[in-house]
This record gives C-alpha cells, structure tokens and sequence, in this order.
C-alpha cells in the first residue's frame, strides 16, 4: 500500500526562486562575449562542487573564475548582479504556506554556498517557509550525490515513501527516486499545482 505523503521537500534555485546562477551565465555571454560552454566548464564544471560544498572560498572561486574566463573586473560587482537574479518563483510561497497550513512539513534542499545563502536568505525569508533547511555547503555535500539525500532522511522523521521531493533537474530527482523518495520534476508553478493535485495533497481553486 503507498504511503501517505507527510512531507515535502523543496529545491531552491529554479523552484522556489528562479534559476539565478542559469541566468547569470547568461548574463556573462552577453556582456562579456564568451560562450554558453565556456561558462558552463568553469562555473558549473569546474568550480560549482567545491565552492558549493563548503571546500573552497568565495574570493578563490570568483578569482578562479575571472581568470579562465579572462574577464577582468571587480568580483563583487559580478556577486551582486549575480544575486539579483535569484527572486521568487511566482506564487511559489502561497503554495508552500497553503501545504503547511494543511499540515505538512516542508523543508529545503537546496546547493548554496556559505557566502550567498545567507544574503538571499536575509533578502527573502526563504527559511521562513521551511521546517529546516539543508543547504550544501553547510553540510559538505552536494546534489546529485547520493550521501547528501541520505543525510536528510536521518534528520527528518519521516520514511523516504513519505516524502515528496521537488526539483528542477532530473539528475537530483533519480537519487532521491532511488531511495525511495516521491519525486515531482518542476517546470512551472502551474503544473506544480497539478501534480500535487495527482498526490492528493493540493486542490487548485480556479
């Protein structure tokens, strides 16, 4: 018999908030003129799981990153339109308060440095919505591996079948699938909504 859905599980950048660091990669090509691969080898490739895990500094990642991608300017001029990119999802927090105030517990699971999590958490009371949030580097972790997702599951009170989890890439979901997890893969809030109706935990009213 399926277990009962008791809890949910959120990804921040591109569920919660949109896709910043996506956008700011973006950002660079157009205003720098290096190319979508370039950034993806050194911001994601290269650099994301060490800086995103707790094991490397903010300074050593934007230098790092400056330098291969031979651009020269002040890194935290770059940080800052950086975060501006990250703004919540709309209607996003109204769907997070409406599953809390039918009982469930929600929580955060989320890749975010030391650095930037707390800013963006000052900026929009992202934890306010969560029961507890996992970030990242806090923990020395990171999604996809599979060590973060158990990590949570022994500091939670729940089984794995009770759990939904949602993100915006397949690759984080499988883990968490794997282990026993409900996943929703999210495109918009919109079909969030469906797809929490097709769980029985959410009732869209139109």
């Amino acid at each position: 018999m399926k277990k009962e859905i008791k809890a949910v599980i959120f990804d921040l950048g591109g569920v919660v908030l949109s896709r910043g660091l996506w956008s700011f990669r973006a950002y660079l090509v157009e205003k720098y003129g290096v190319t979508d691969e370039q950034t993806r080898d050194v911001l994601i490739k290269k650099y994301y799981k060490s800086y995103f895990s707790g094991n490397m500094s903010e300074e050593e990642f934007w230098r790092g990153v400056l330098a291969d991608l031979n651009i020269v300017t002040d890194w935290k001029e770059l940080k800052a339109v950086l975060l501006d990119y990250y703004v919540p999802n709309e209607g996003m927090y109204e769907l997070i308060t409406d599953l809390r105030n039918k009982g469930y517990k929600t929580y955060l699971l989320s890749d975010q440095t030391n650095d930037w999590w707390p800013l963006l958490n000052e900026r929009h009371h992202i934890s306010d919505y969560f029961d507890r949030t996992f970030i990242s580097a806090e923990i020395g972790f990171h999604k996809p591996e599979k060590v973060f997702y158990e990590f949570v599951l022994k500091n939670i009170n729940f089984l794995a079948e009770e759990i939904l989890f949602i993100d915006d890439l397949q690759e984080n979901l499988d883990p968490a699938s794997k282990l026993g997890m409900n996943v929703i893969l999210y495109s918009t809030t919109e079909s969030l909504k469906k797809d929490l109706e097709d769980f029985g935990i959410y009732q869209r009213v139109d």
